[in-house]
């Protein structure tokens, strides 16, 4: 007799009547990605064994983001609909997450969507962005600022390298954390 059958059970998985305990149910829509790996750097000194000369490689490029598990003081940067709110904590380094127009790295020339790239938020600024959709037809790329939340257009001669894998860029997360307001209704009954 299986669990399901037995109510006096003392471990009894609440399951709704109707849905039957098939392995069919109990599968994960979706497969875990493959983990991440070590490899040798290709500028390794003589000793290839010291951990500083491996560098983790995953399938694609990622800058973390900052999780809102609790509570916080923040500003709101950008705001599409209740359902899309970008906010940023009052502790925010985006400032010291730009670089000078005059110090402008090279063009990007491998645009795809998901890349990281800079882009200007002004004359005299960079910021960092994520390419969320590319045209090479009008040669123009939507993107997120990462660190403001919002989205633009912007040309693809207005991208510029962020690969570098030791860049201090990288290494920071979004400072933009997306929100959401769950259960608000317009006073007025629209």
């Amino acid at each position: 007799m299986s669990t399901f059958d037995n109510p006096s059970s003392a471990i009894n998985p609440s399951m709704p009547s109707n849905i039957p305990p098939t392995s069919e149910f109990l599968e994960l829509p979706f497969q875990r990605p493959p983990s991440p790996w070590l490899e040798l750097n290709s500028d390794t000194p003589d000793d290839p064994h010291e951990s500083c000369n491996f560098q983790v490689i995953n399938r694609r490029e990622k800058i973390h983001r900052i999780r809102g598990v609790r509570n916080f003081p923040a500003e709101i940067t950008y705001v599409v609909s209740p359902s899309e709110i970008w906010v940023r904590l009052h502790n925010h380094i985006a400032k010291k997450l730009t670089i000078s127009t005059n110090n402008t790295p090279n063009r990007e020339i491998n645009i795809s969507e998901g890349t990281y790239v800079f882009t200007p938020l002004n004359e005299d600024i960079l910021v960092r962005a994520r390419v969320l959709v590319y045209d090479s037809e009008k040669r123009q790329a939507l993107l997120r600022l990462i660190d403001h939340g919002k989205v633009v257009w912007r040309d693809d001669n207005a991208l510029f390298e962020m690969k570098n894998k030791r860049d201090e860029m990288r290494k920071y997360p979004w400072q933009a954390i997306p929100v959401t307001l769950q259960g608000a209704v317009p006073a007025n009954g629209v």
